[in-house]
Parts: C-alpha cells; sequence; structure tokens
C-alpha cells in the first residue's frame, strides 16, 4: 500500500513553475551616423594675368616727337602692315597746302591747310588685293590725315596729276580712319596735317587685310 500512496502523489504533484522570462527593455532604436559627405578640397579659380600692354603707354602732347625728315624728298619715314609710329606735325614740310588739296578733290578750299607743317609717310602695300586701314590718333590739335598713291621719288606738286585722292576730316581731336585698297602693288603717300595753323603730336597706326 505504501508504494501505491507515493506514486499517487508523485502522480498528483504540480509541476515546477517554469520562470517567466523578465521583460528586457526595447533595444534603442538604431540611430543612423551621419557621415559628413567627402568634399574634395576647393580648388582656386586661376587668375587670369592682365594682357600685355602693347601701346606704349598714352601718347604725351607734350613730349612726342616727329624726328627728322629722312626723305625721299619730303618724306618723313617709310612705313608698313602693321605698323605705329607716334609723331609731331611740327618740324615737318610745308609741300602741300589749300590749293593742292583742292586740286587734287581732297578737301574743298573752305579748309584752310595752308598754316603748319605736315608729316609725309610712305607706305608701300606688298601685293595686290589687300586693304590698309590706315587710323589716326589726334589727342592733341586739330589734324586731318590724306592719302594718294604715288610713284617716284619726288613728291608731287599742285601741277601733278594725282588720279586719286583718300581723306578724312573730322572736326576737333577725333580720331580720323583711311581705308586704302590696292588693285596692284601700290605705294602711298599718307599726310597728316593740321587745320590752319594747328601743328602737335598724333599717333598713325595701318591694320592690312584681304579685300575680297
Amino acid at each position: 500500500m505504501l508504494w501505491m500512496l507515493l506514486s499517487l502523489l508523485a502522480c498528483s504533484g504540480r509541476p515546477a513553475a517554469t520562470p517567466v522570462p523578465t521583460s528586457q527593455p526595447p533595444p534603442p532604436a538604431q540611430v543612423g551616423t551621419v557621415t559628413a559627405a567627402h568634399t574634395a578640397p576647393a580648388v582656386p579659380a586661376p587668375v587670369s594675368a592682365p594682357p600685355p600692354s602693347d601701346d606704349g603707354g598714352a601718347l604725351s602732347c607734350r613730349d612726342a616727337s616727329g624726328g627728322p625728315v629722312s626723305g625721299p624728298d619730303c618724306v618723313t619715314a617709310t612705313i608698313s602692315c602693321g605698323d605705329t609710329v607716334r609723331g609731331n606735325t611740327r618740324g615737318g614740310t610745308q609741300r602741300f597746302d589749300t590749293q593742292f588739296y583742292e586740286k587734287k578733290h581732297c578737301w574743298p578750299g573752305t579748309v584752310n591747310k595752308d598754316g603748319g607743317d605736315e608729316r609725309v609717310y610712305r607706305l608701300t602695300l606688298p601685293r595686290a588685293r589687300l586693304k590698309a586701314t590706315v587710323t589716326l590718333n589726334t589727342p592733341c590739335a586739330d589734324l586731318d590725315v590724306m592719302a594718294f598713291p604715288w610713284t617716284g621719288d619726288t613728291c608731287p606738286s599742285v601741277d601733278h596729276n594725282v588720279l586719286r585722292c583718300e581723306c578724312m576730316r573730322k572736326e576737333g581731336r577725333q580720331s580720323e580712319t583711311l581705308q586704302l585698297v590696292s588693285q596692284n602693288t601700290d605705294t602711298w603717300y599718307i599726310v597728316v596735317e593740321g587745320r590752319d595753323a594747328e601743328e602737335g603730336a598724333f599717333e598713325l597706326s595701318v591694320a592690312c587685310g584681304e579685300w575680297y
């Protein structure tokens, strides 16, 4: 009987309680790590150097010299395409006057060219179908520019036959420009002269290009 009683007690016994797991606090939310985007170091922009000055500085009305009249005849100097010369009408020649310009259909006789000196430059265009742009910068006096085709080493007089005359006349000290077109290989005489008795410094430049 005793073994039956012990078996009954063992069968009626309550099983040991299963421990309830202790609640753990939820894991903290994952906070994403913000990584600064890799930024390449800034490259400084290249600094452009100023273009070199090719004007030789401002034209000085006081210091500019016309230089000697080197010839031939009334010509101060021979110039070429691409040249820029600085001069002064003072100390030049007095070969051309109002009568010459009027008779050669440059300026009418109402423009007085009888006073003051002029400067003459000889320009030879090296081949046909070239166009020369002649620019006179004249901030120092009321000067004008005129050009005519001419051959020979003697400057023309009023009695010579000058077939063409290209001229520019602006009031005051404004820049003036001529367009000279070569049919063949042409030689031009370029004259810088003041109105009335005006004389002064100037800058004369010649740029050449194709003529179409």
